[in-house]
């Protein structure tokens, strides 16, 4: 339900490129990629160099964990004249205003920060700065902002009322109720997306270690002295963490309604 999103004409003269990074052996979803690949001309497989390496098999979340795989995808990511936008595969649900917010942050923030980072709803952070001012709601769990908070990050039913409560103001035509002051950020964060100059990343040459996450909220941040900038206005939707995942697709309609949500926005395009 992403890609209808990215190839929605209402971004057709803001996205150039949607690059799929192949970052999975999985044969139904090398299918979908190529799939796409082949349907829209924007679409391009990235495919890296090094083979995947699996590492150990968790049978709680009922996939491998791999240890050498996204964060090869940065290094290229570095023309002069490009900005890049990564988005989570994860992400459901994309703000009209989202790219124009996000990539004129971009601009406006390249000599102080080395990149941005949205809005993104279900992700610690922003689930406590909207606890926090009675936006949303806290009967399933207070968020603490911290990447591993247990209610924020490892609760399906936390993410079931959440999502319940985005959807209901997407209904009423009311997202923009959840855009908070843009700011700077420091410290170990999730993120779900972010976006940068490519001349900002040759600073580091676009060298990210293993757990890329973390370099890029902490490590790469602080050897440059340059924050990441959150953008308050820039605003899409992560479906869940891992743990979350069980609750969320067994025993509430929060997906199908994601679904019906893209759907009626972008059409039934990416099936």
């Amino acid at each position: 339900m992403l890609l209808p999103y990215l190839t929605s004409a209402r971004f057709a003269d803001t996205i150039d490129e949607i690059h799929l990074w192949v970052n999975t052996d999985v044969q139904s979803d090398l299918e979908y990629f190529t799939r796409m690949e082949a349907t829209f001309p924007k679409v391009k497989c990235i495919r890296n160099s090094v083979a995947l390496n699996k590492t150990l098999y968790d049978a709680s979340r009922n996939h491998y964990q791999y240890n050498d795989s996204i964060f090869r995808f940065y290094r290229p990511c570095r023309d002069d004249d490009a900005i890049y936008v990564k988005i989570d595969d994860d992400i459901c649900f994309v703000h009209d205003d989202f790219f124009n917010n996000i990539l004129a942050s971009v601009l406006d923030r390249e000599s102080t920060n080395f990149a941005c980072v949205a809005n993104v709803f279900n992700i610690p952070y922003t689930s406590k700065l909207l606890q926090d001012r009675g936006t949303l709601g806290d009967a399933k769990g207070h968020s603490t902002g911290d990447p591993r908070c247990p209610f924020a990050c490892t609760d399906g039913k936390f993410a079931v009322y959440i999502h319940e409560q985005f959807l209901d103001l997407v209904t009423k035509g009311d997202v923009n109720s959840l855009c908070f002051d843009s700011h700077a950020i420091t410290g170990r964060q999730r993120v779900g997306t972010m976006a940068w100059t490519g001349k900002s990343f040759q600073q580091f040459g676009g060298r990210v270690d293993e757990r890329d996450e973390v370099d890029l909220t902490t490590k790469i941040p602080q050897s440059l002295g340059k924050p990441l900038w959150m953008v308050g206005d820039a605003i899409v939707s992560h479906f869940a963490f891992s743990h979350q995942r069980a609750e969320l697709e067994d025993r509430s309609d929060v997906l199908k309604r994601y679904l019906e949500l893209s759907i009626k926005l972008n059409g039934d395009t990416a099936a």
